[in-house]
C-alpha cells in the first residue's frame, strides 16, 4: 500500500464509523497565496530631473510632490507588523524595522538614463528579502476608433472596452513604487525605489484619440519631449520588465483602478514592447492570465470599501480619508503609484486578514459589474429564501458562463453534496482499504445518475449570486436531458474549481459524495482498480479538501448526541448554535454545511485542526439512505 495511505477506524464498528485517511499533501491546511467601471483617466508626471523623496517608514502621509525638479515626498509608515503568506502558504509576521526610513529618490526615467535607472532595480532585486511590494500606475492614450465616453453595464462590456483601450492605446508613462520587506536581523530592509518612466510616444505618427491627446496635455505632459527622449517599449521590456518578479505569490502587486494598469502590462509583457499579441477575446481567459501574473495582487480601490462604506472615488480622495497628504499632480504616474502604495499600507494595518482575502485579485471596474459579487448574501443572512437552480442539458452553458467566474472573484471555498440515484441503502464495512474501496466502486457504479449540489462563497462567508447549483449528471445514454459528466468536469477545470490548492472543498461524510465526483472527471474511463491509484485521483483533483464531521471530532468542547451516527449534520448545527434558514430543500444541507464549517473556522484552533484532518473524508455510518 502507497505508505501515505492509511486505513484508520475497527472495520464494521459503527461507533467509530470508517474513515479514509491520506496523509496530508504539501499542501498543509487551507493556507491560502495572498485578486471596476468608469472610464480610467490616466495620465503622466512629466517631471525633469530627480524626485526626492524622504520614507519615515511606509506608512502614513505623502507630504510633497513638486511638478518639476526634485520632488520631496515623505511616504508613510509601512505599518510596525505586516502579514502576509509567502509562497509556501506559511503565514509571516514581519517588524519593519526603521531602515526602511531613508531618503530615497523617485528616478525620472529618460531614454538617455534608463540603462542606468533599470540597473538601480536590477540591483534591488538580487539583494535578500522577505517580502516585495510593488504598485504600479499607466498613464495612456487611446486610438482614435475608442470609445473614451463608453459605460459598461455589465463585466464582459465592460472587459471588452478595456481591451480595446489597451490593444489599441499606447503607453505614456509607467510608475513602479517598489518596497522591499526585510528581517532586522537576517536582512534589513533596503530603502523603498520609485521609478516615473517616460515612454517615446508620436502623437504625429499614428491617429490617437484628440481628447486624451488634450487630457495629457492639460495635466502638464510635453507629449514632444516624449517624442524626442522617450523609452521605447522594448527597451522597458528588456531591461526592466523581464527581471521583475511576475508569477511569484512571495510579491504583492497593487494598483489603483488597475484593470487598465494591469491591461497595458499584461499587453506590454506579451509582446515584449513589439508589436502585436493582442489581449485575449474572453474575459475569463484575461482573469486567468492576471492570476498567472499577479498571484498576489490587491486594487486599492476595491479596497476603499473597507474603510469607507461603497468607495467608488478616486485615488485623491482615498488618500484624503485616510488622512494621506498629496500635494502632487494626480495622473502621474510615479506620483500616483507611490501614493497607491502609501494607501495600501495604511488600509493593511488595520484590516483582518479574511476581507483582504475576499478582495484578493479584484480589479476595479470589472468589479463593479460582476453579478456574482453585486447579488451575493451572505451565508447566515435570513432575510430571504435561498434558490438552488437546477442545470440540465439546455441551461448548462447559460449557468456555465456565471460559474466559471467565481473562484477568479474569490468564491473559493466550494460547498458540495452529491444525490445517487438509485440511492445507497444500508451496507455492511469489509476490512481493509482496498475492500471497501471496491465496495464503494459497486454502490456508484450502480447508479445511473447522480445530482451535484454546489454552492460557492468567499472569505467572509458571501454566497455567489445568492443561490445554489444543482448541476443533473446521467451516466447512461437515456439521460432525461441530463447533461453529461464530462461537462461538469470541464467546467470545473476551467474554472480552477479543481487542481488548484487555493480552493478548499467542503463536504459532510462526502466519502461517496467525492467518489462520484471522481467518477464524473474520470468519465468515460471507470475509476481505478486500486485504492492507492484512486487516493492520487482525488489528491490531483482535490488538493484542499475538508470533511466537516472530522473537524468536529477534534473539536472535544462540541458535544454531539452519543447516537448511532455519533451526530448528523443536524446535530453539529445545533451544538454550534446555528438556526436553520429558509432555503429548498435540496440545497439546506449543503448550506448547512458550509455555514459549519464557517463558525469552526472562527475557533482559534482551526488552523491546527485543519491541518490534521485536510485531505480525509468520512463515510456515513448508518447508510439508511444517502450520504449527508
Amino acid at each position: 500500500m502507497d505508505p501515505g495511505v492509511y486505513w484508520y477506524g475497527a472495520a464494521g464498528d459503527a461507533h467509530t464509523g470508517v474513515y479514509w485517511y491520506d496523509a496530508p499533501s504539501s499542501y498543509p491546511g487551507a493556507a491560502r497565496v495572498c485578486y471596476h467601471a468608469n472610464v480610467h483617466d490616466d495620465d503622466p508626471n512629466t517631471a525633469t530631473g530627480e524626485q526626492m523623496i524622504n520614507v519615515p517608514t511606509l506608512a502614513a502621509n505623502l507630504h510633497h510632490v513638486d511638478a518639476g525638479g526634485e520632488q520631496m515626498i515623505n511616504v508613510p509608515t509601512l505599518a510596525a507588523n505586516l502579514h502576509h503568506v509567502d509562497a509556501g502558504g506559511e503565514q509571516i509576521n514581519t517588524v519593519v524595522d526603521d531602515s526602511i526610513s531613508n531618503n530615497t529618490l523617485v528616478h525620472t526615467v529618460w531614454r538617455e538614463n534608463c540603462a542606468e535607472k533599470f540597473e538601480l532595480v536590477r540591483d534591488a532585486l538580487r539583494r535578500p528579502r522577505r517580502h516585495l511590494h510593488i504598485a504600479v500606475d499607466m498613464e495612456f492614450t487611446a486610438d482614435a476608433a475608442t470609445g473614451v465616453h463608453h459605460r459598461p453595464v455589465t463585466s464582459p462590456d465592460c472587459y471588452d472596452h478595456v481591451r480595446r483601450y489597451a490593444n489599441g492605446g499606447a503607453i505614456v508613462q509607467m510608475g513602479l513604487a517598489i518596497a522591499f520587506v526585510g528581517d532586522a536581523q537576517s536582512f534589513p530592509s533596503p530603502p523603498p525605489i520609485a521609478l516615473e518612466i517616460n515612454f517615446q510616444l508620436d502623437v504625429e505618427a499614428r491617429e490617437y484619440h484628440p481628447k486624451t491627446i488634450k487630457f495629457l496635455s492639460d495635466q502638464g505632459h510635453d507629449l514632444t519631449e516624449h517624442s524626442k527622449r522617450g523609452v521605447e517599449p522594448h527597451r522597458v521590456s528588456d531591461g526592466l520588465l523581464r527581471h521583475l518578479p511576475f508569477g511569484d505569490a512571495s510579491v504583492t502587486w497593487l494598483a489603483f483602478h488597475g484593470d487598465y494598469d494591469l491591461a497595458f502590462l499584461l499587453r506590454l509583457l506579451q509582446s515584449g514592447g513589439r508589436s502585436g499579441n493582442l489581449l485575449p477575446s474572453h474575459l475569463p481567459t484575461f482573469l486567468n492570465q492576471v492570476r498567472e501574473k499577479f498571484p498576489m495582487f490587491y486594487d486599492v480601490r476595491v479596497l476603499g470599501q473597507l474603510v469607507k462604506d461603497g468607495f467608488t472615488g478616486s485615488l485623491t480622495a482615498l488618500a484624503q480619508h485616510l488622512g494621506i497628504q498629496r500635494n502632487g499632480g494626480e495622473h502621474h504616474a510615479g506620483s500616483d503609484a507611490l501614493l497607491t502604495l502609501s494607501c495600501f499600507f495604511k488600509i493593511f494595518g488595520g484590516c483582518q486578514q479574511h476581507r483582504l482575502d475576499a478582495r484578493l485579485g479584484l480589479l476595479a471596474g470589472l468589479e463593479e459589474w460582476n453579478m456574482a459579487i453585486k447579488c451575493a448574501r451572505h451565508i447566515d443572512d435570513h432575510s430571504t429564501r435561498i434558490t438552488i437552480i437546477e442545470v440540465l442539458q439546455h441551461n448548462f452553458h447559460e449557468e456555465a458562463r456565471r460559474v466559471e467566474q467565481l473562484v477568479p472573484s474569490n468564491f473559493d471555498t466550494i460547498g458540495v453534496e452529491v444525490i445517487l440515484h438509485p440511492q445507497l441503502i444500508k451496507r455492511s464495512y469489509a476490512v481493509g482499504a482496498q475492500k471497501n474501496y471496491e465496495l464503494m466502486k459497486t454502490f456508484l457504479n450502480d447508479a445511473d445518475s447522480c445530482e451535484i449540489i454546489v454552492t460557492f462563497i468567499n472569505a467572509e462567508g458571501m454566497l455567489a449570486y445568492g443561490r445554489a447549483w444543482k448541476f443533473c449528471i446521467s451516466y447512461t445514454a437515456d439521460d432525461n436531458g441530463y447533461a453529461h459528466p464530462r461537462q461538469f468536469a470541464q467546467l470545473m477545470a476551467s474554472c480552477r474549481a479543481t487542481h488548484y490548492p487555493a480552493v478548499s472543498w467542503v463536504t459532510f461524510h462526502g466519502a461517496h459524495g467525492v467518489g462520484s465526483l471522481i467518477r464524473s472527471f474520470l468519465a468515460p474511463h471507470a475509476l481505478p482498480v486500486h485504492w492507492s491509484s484512486y487516493i492520487g485521483h482525488r489528491r490531483a483533483f482535490f488538493p484542499t479538501i475538508y470533511d466537516v464531521s472530522l473537524i468536529v471530532d477534534r473539536c472535544p468542547d462540541i458535544m454531539l448526541p452519543t447516537t448511532e451516527c455519533k451526530g448528523d449534520l443536524l446535530d453539529v448545527a445545533r451544538a454550534l448554535n446555528l438556526k436553520a434558514m429558509e432555503a429548498d430543500k435540496e440545497a439546506a444541507n449543503v448550506l448547512l454545511t458550509l455555514r459549519c464549517y464557517m463558525r469552526l473556522a472562527q475557533r482559534p484552533d482551526f488552523p491546527n485542526i485543519a491541518m490534521a484532518v485536510q485531505g480525509l473524508i468520512k463515510e456515513s455510518c448508518c447508510w439508511n439512505g444517502t450520504t449527508n
